[in-house]
């Protein structure tokens, strides 16, 4: 999971009613603006800080990387015709983050180049897209006490399921709708800490590349348990040994146990997948873990097991 931070001051009504981000992919005289380009960092599950006016509002949860998509009609008549669109479910932060009252805690976690905030001015850059870093997607958590508050239409919000605040909450909500108590938004906000300390950890350890195919394209990568967060213990949910770095077509098989490793960290591939569906996603089982701890395999012999 990634965060981002959109700048929303003329579209946000409008995006927000129809459960997307869109931005053009040229403008009028063919010319990309990188705030655009960055929709195509986003990955189903990532987390999208909306900024209106100064101040972060609400928070949406992709359900779909960036598709070519026509610009809406509501829009109006500004930008150019083909654009990115992005699939969002939007929920409300539990209270506005006034971005300019925080500075003095989070500036410094601001980037250099493609920020979109001016630190400096006080004010949103001229972008639209920008992805942050984990630190300071993890305090702007912490500030707005992030948590879902509702999910009524499950069929609608498949993809959000995927998120791992999305499931807690609603692993402690069940059906109904939830609003977190101060302890609870306590716990989330350290389970998100404690996420970010562990995708910290493997992007060192496999030096921001997938463990699997060598990509190093951070936003494209997920950290993957091996043991299920919701199974794992304190100590195991840290543990760095329960854990690749995948890229994130492959973090979704393994995660589905349809993906495992033998002792030597070669694929093990489920007899489920289908010739042509191992070509389509790039499978061959010449694959292999790099760089396989004994920490790894000690995970990694319950994970097989359960091998569909």
């Amino acid at each position: 999971m990634a965060y981002f931070w959109v700048n929303q001051k003329q579209t946000y009504k409008q995006e927000r009613e129809g459960g997307y981000l869109w931005a053009p992919q040229y403008n009028s005289k063919g010319n990309q603006h990188w705030g655009w380009k960055t929709m195509r960092n986003v990955s189903p599950g990532d987390i999208i800080l909306n900024n209106v006016n100064g101040a972060l509002r609400s928070y949406c949860i992709a359900s779909t990387a960036a598709y070519d998509f026509s610009k809406p009609a509501e829009l109006g008549e500004e930008w150019e015709q083909l654009g990115w669109k992005i699939d969002a479910l939007y929920i409300d932060l539990t209270k506005d983050i006034i971005i300019s009252d925080h500075l003095d805690d989070i500036g410094e976690l601001f980037p250099e180049r493609y920020s979109p905030y001016s630190v400096e001015h006080k004010k949103a850059n001229q972008s639209y897209l920008a992805e942050l870093s984990q630190e300071l997607g993890d305090a702007l958590a912490m500030l707005g006490e992030i948590a879902v508050k509702t999910i009524k239409n499950k069929s609608s919000a498949s993809n959000e399921l995927d998120n791992p605040m999305t499931k807690a909450v609603l692993q402690s909500a069940g059906d109904n709708d939830f609003i977190p108590t101060a302890t609870e938004k306590e716990m989330l906000v350290k389970q998100r800490l404690t996420q970010g300390r562990f995708r910290k950890d493997l992007m060192a350890r496999y030096n921001e590349r997938c463990a699997v195919m060598g990509l190093d394209v951070p936003s494209l990568l997920i950290a993957s348990h091996i043991k299920p967060w919701s199974e794992s213990s304190a100590n195991e949910k840290n543990d760095v040994d329960n854990g690749f770095l995948l890229v994130a077509h492959l973090d979704k098989l393994f995660d589905q146990h349809l993906i495992s490793f033998d002792i030597q960290g070669k694929i093990i591939i489920s007899n489920t997948i289908s010739h042509r569906q191992r070509s389509l996603l790039g499978l061959n089982t010449s694959m292999k873990i790099n760089n396989l701890t004994p920490g790894n395999q000690r995970y990694l012999h319950h994970h097989r097991q359960q091998l569909k």
